[in-house]
């Protein structure tokens, strides 16, 4: 299981986000096994990251996407399996009800093992907190993006 999901950095001074921190947790190590930082442009989506064929990324109503959905199939050899909170709908091949879903190609979990897992998501936002309280990572002293 792997929460993704971004998180945004400024400059000091500034107003807006100059970066965004891509990153995937794995629930299995309790750590990061991706990050990556982009301009503050840079789209949350389930596919920062190379997908394992197996794994179960998980993501919040942002990252209910379908072509970044599709990619992450895709891009496992359509083996790695996604969960997403989605607020409006999405095609019903992708997503399969209002609440969070998953979808695997050949059969689907039932209900009450998704809302299980999909609660594993705030490992990944507590992950942050702890880099924003102990590192402060969101307001960093550089203003250039090698520095960052």
């Amino acid at each position: 299981m792997a929460p993704g999901n971004g998180t945004c950095i400024k400059k000091p001074g500034s107003k807006g986000t100059d970066w965004r921190v891509h990153a995937i947790f794995d629930l299995g190590r309790g750590g990061f096994s991706h990050l990556e930082l982009t301009d503050g442009k840079g789209a949350e989506a389930l596919t920062w990251g190379a997908p394992v064929p197996g794994e179960v990324r998980i993501g919040d109503r942002g990252y209910c996407k379908a072509p970044a959905l599709r990619r992450l199939r895709q891009g496992s050899g359509m083996k790695a399996d996604f969960i997403v909170r989605q607020t409006k709908c999405c095609p019903a091949d992708q997503v399969l009800s209002g609440r969070p879903s998953a979808v695997r190609q050949t059969k689907c979990w039932p209900e009450d093992q998704v809302l299980a897992v999909y609660r594993l998501r705030w490992q990944i936002e507590l992950a942050f907190k702890r880099l924003k309280s102990l590192l402060h990572i969101d307001r960093l002293p550089s203003v250039a993006e090698r520095g960052a």
